[in-house]
């Protein structure tokens, strides 16, 4: 059992050295979580802020105009907001998805801590491949592989766990069409 956990907290050791801020890190405030993965930062004017897609994690989906709620995912967005609602945060941009979203990685907790490692650690989110992301994803899979083994968060929970992106291809199918009111 110690060596498993000295393995665990070796694991997330290595993983922090790849989750340094840049020199291009803008300090923000979280005003929103959308869910597990999404959030919404400002600036101190509040004249700048965007909607951040954490880069390489994917939490259960809530409902939304696109999917039907997944199991655990209002846990995984109360998680989400109880560490990042209303915080101080470092915001490190990677470009966009292919949905237009700006990817990015947050540090909270004085901008040491990632986001995406912890949540991923703590079994919250898994860990979901974006083009380039190369270290930083094997730091998260493996995160990944020790939370789901340690029986850690959404893990430890009864009932099938899905990776959203499986939830997603299985239960959404195509996107709802949006309506005009009374139609």
């Amino acid at each position: 059992m110690k060596k498993l956990f000295f393995l665990a907290a070796l694991l997330f050791v290595a993983a922090l050295s790849y989750s340094q801020p840049t020199s291009k890190a803008m300090l923000m405030r979280v005003w929103r979580v959308s869910d597990g993965d999404n959030v919404s930062v400002v600036d101190s004017s509040r004249k700048v802020g965007f909607n951040i897609r954490l880069l390489c994690i994917d939490a259960p989906e809530v409902n939304n105009l696109y999917s039907r709620e997944q199991p655990y995912g209002q846990l995984a967005t109360l998680q989400t907001r109880a560490l990042l609602l209303g915080a101080t945060v470092l915001v490190d941009t990677f470009g966009r998805d292919q949905f237009k979203r700006m990817l990015g990685r947050v540090y909270f907790g004085e901008g040491v801590t990632d986001f995406g490692l912890y949540s991923v650690s703590q079994g919250w989110s898994w860990s979901y491949a974006h083009p380039g992301a190369g270290e930083y994803l094997k730091s998260l899979e493996a995160l990944n592989k020790t939370a789901k083994k340690e029986k850690r968060g959404l893990f430890g929970l009864k009932g099938r766990k899905t990776r959203p992106e499986t939830w997603r291809k299985n239960k959404m199918g195509s996107p709802r069409e949006v309506l005009p009111p009374g139609v």
